[in-house]
């Protein structure tokens, strides 16, 4: 628009200032809803977590990772970060899990069990738009755990993730991939791989601290 509102074919752009705005990606989950980084992989149902001073996803039932409709993830923020999640559980099966993950057609999540640390690997495979994904994952490595609260990291790093947790590292490196329509989701989870006890089965996340790494 031109002097007094009045309409003009070609005018210079007007000056901004430049937007450093980022939303936030750490969280001690205090509020009373969950921030806008974080996202469910199915419409939210409600009674898949509690809001008590922490965060606290209920066990309920799953085929796979890739399929579970809990997983509550963020999207890529940086290129290079370090996730470190303490999760305290309250397991009544050793099919429930807990744990942080990055997500694509190919992922990888590290979890606490009943008794142990586990380590997976998944892989989805399209067949065609009508039918679910053909999803496969299988266990890399488990580490005998009594506790039932322990600190999880996941470091990424130019498209490659590692975990671990209380400070040991636990497997290889993992290459990022895609998921469909999405880049690779890093997030934290909760579910049974059985038959599912969301009634009394639960994992506490008191919060989840991101830092940005410095390569």
């Amino acid at each position: 628009m031109g002097d007094q509102g009045a309409p003009v074919l070609i005018h210079e752009a007007p000056v901004t200032k430049p937007c450093d705005y980022m939303i936030a990606t750490s969280d001690t989950f205090q509020g009373k809803t969950l921030g806008l980084q974080w996202q469910w992989q199915a419409h939210e149902n409600p009674s898949w977590y509690q809001r008590s001073g922490n965060l606290r996803l209920f066990a309920y039932p799953a085929a796979s990772l890739f399929h579970a409709g809990q997983y509550l993830s963020q999207l890529m923020q940086a290129f290079n970060s370090c996730w470190e999640i303490p999760v305290t559980v309250h397991f009544t099966s050793d099919k429930q899990r807990a744990g942080v993950a990055m997500m694509g057609y190919s992922y990888r999540y590290l979890c606490l069990e009943q008794g142990r640390i586990a380590l997976y690997d998944g892989a989805a495979a399209e067949g065609s738009r009508r039918e679910k994904e053909v999803v496969r994952e299988r266990l890399i490595t488990s580490i005998p755990f009594a506790e039932n609260t322990a600190t999880l990291t996941m470091e990424i790093a130019d498209g490659q993730v590692n975990f671990g947790y209380d400070g040991q590292t636990v497997g290889e490196p993992f290459v990022m991939t895609p998921g469909g329509w999405t880049c690779s989701r890093p997030g934290i989870f909760c579910a049974d791989f059985g038959v599912g006890d969301h009634k009394t089965a639960w994992a506490n996340f008191t919060e989840v601290r991101i830092t940005d790494l410095d390569l």
